[in-house]
């Protein structure tokens, strides 16, 4: 039985991953260049998968780079920082005697190595005395990567997190540091456009002007039915072209749920994919049962394409009557008169 390319996990490999090339060719050459990225996307469209792409991209190129990827979106503070970014150095190391020469680079504390008993992933704990610690700690760390064998291309995820840090003005701690680094390349991703551009763009912010800018769309229509279509294909299933435009109206040509619907699909449907299976599917999601199972729930009902126009034409309309009775108060000294205003 083949497996369901239709993958919902970040990355797999690229014969699951669809486009993203002039992407991945931008992201590689900044890297080769001496350039550190900011890669922004709005969240499910495929930015970290768009990582590990690039990341096995450079691998299959036999370039001279090790890969770190860090996710700091559950971290709340300079220690957690310095935790993630740890179990990410040793989760690559791998090798005992390597995670132990990192752990004696660290001068000033000695951490403890464990296992999620969950994952089997690397858990790192620290027990700092005080924040002088923790920065000669940080230090430490991006001395190590900074000195190791090969160059490092270090991505960090939800990177606009560290603006949530009480008590340290991360920006300026990492941009101290980073200015200095020679041989390692950073990515610096975020899903929320307006504080990422901030942190890369605003002159008074320390990160001005020290990246590349990446940003990621929603991939072009008849490039991601030309994807499904292949993927259908290779199991040996059709789908019709009407079938195909109906999924990508249906799910507004968005990664996450462009992928969501059609693995319900692929797992529903037999040699042939037509309306009959898609509809069991996405009037699923809108009521959030899975078709031939009562118990079991989908995460989040999704509106079909039709009514998802719908609202949208109300809410623009909605808009366009709130601005003109605002337009309309607008007082001679240039304040608006809001009475009467819901």
């Amino acid at each position: 039985m083949q497996d369901n390319p239709f993958i919902l996990e970040p990355f797999k490999s690229k014969e699951y991953f669809c486009d993203r090339e002039q992407e991945t060719e931008e992201i590689i050459r900044n890297i080769l260049n001496g350039r550190n990225t900011t890669l922004i996307s709005p969240r499910r469209l495929g930015k970290t998968g768009l990582i590990f792409r690039v990341f096995e991209e450079m691998r299959e190129r036999d370039l001279p780079y090790e890969t770190i990827y860090a996710d700091i979106s559950d971290t709340l503070s300079l220690e957690a920082f310095i935790t993630v970014l740890s179990e990410a150095v040793v989760a690559k190391l791998k090798r005992q005697q390597r995670i132990t020469a990192f752990f004696k680079s660290l001068r000033s504390i000695r951490p403890l190595l464990g296992l999620d008993p969950m994952t089997g992933s690397p858990q790192v704990s620290f027990s700092f005395v005080d924040d002088d610690q923790k920065q000669s700690t940080l230090t430490d760390i991006l001395s190590y990567l900074e000195n190791y064998p090969q160059k490092v291309v270090l991505a960090i995820d939800e990177f606009q997190q560290i603006r949530e840090y009480e008590g340290v003005n991360m920006e300026a701690v990492l941009r101290k540091h980073i200015q200095h680094l020679h041989h390692v390349r950073f990515i610096f991703c975020g899903s929320k456009k307006h504080t990422m551009t901030d942190m890369f763009t605003n002159a008074k912010k320390p990160f001005y002007e020290s990246t590349s800018f990446c940003y990621l769309t929603k991939l072009p229509e008849p490039v991601y039915a030309d994807f499904i279509r292949a993927q259908f294909a290779q199991a040996g299933k059709t789908i019709d072209e009407e079938s195909l435009a109906y999924i990508l109206a249906w799910t507004r040509v968005h990664t996450y749920y462009t992928q969501r619907l059609c693995n319900e699909v692929f797992s529903l449907s037999g040699s042939k994919v037509d309306r009959t299976e898609i509809h069991s599917v996405d009037s699923g999601f809108r009521t959030g049962k899975v078709p031939g199972n009562p118990e079991a729930h989908y995460p989040r009902p999704m509106e079909d394409a039709g009514s998802y126009c719908e609202r949208r034409k109300r809410h623009a309309n909605n808009l366009f009557f709130f601005s003109f009775k605002i337009r309309h108060y607008i007082r001679p000294d240039g304040f608006a008169e809001c009475q009467g205003l819901d």
